[in-house]
């Protein structure tokens, strides 16, 4: 992570925060409150519905710019590790390994 900006910690919604809402929100809580940025990844469609599902779950803190939702149809497996690589992200919570281990393996060889 470069020191010259803040820390950026990805979230899923389906298995992370739907699964364990009060943890996850006083985790990002206090990820925030230490000068992160909070961004949620999701594969589920419709941007302005997973804004009101957060909004409605009390994750209202999180900047709607920086909830992204994953193109499936176009990237498969690969749809998160794009975003990641996009947005610069250093952390990612996510149920799916997959995501995760594409973005591992396609560490510095460059997402195509």
């Amino acid at each position: 992570m470069p020191s010259d900006r803040a820390l950026r910690v990805a979230l899923d919604i389906g298995g992370v925060i739907s699964k364990y809402p009060d943890v996850i929100r006083a985790f990002a809580r206090a990820l925030v409150a230490g000068g992160a940025e909070i961004y949620v990844i999701t594969d589920m469609l419709d941007h302005a519905r997973v804004c009101a599902t957060l909004a409605r779950n009390a994750f209202d803190f999180i900047d709607p710019a920086r909830v992204h939702c994953a193109d499936y149809a176009a990237h498969g497996e690969g749809c998160k590790a794009v975003l990641l690589r996009d947005l610069q992200i250093d952390v990612m919570l996510d149920d799916f390994v997959g995501y995760v281990a594409i973005r591992i393996l396609g560490a510095g060889r460059g997402l195509a």
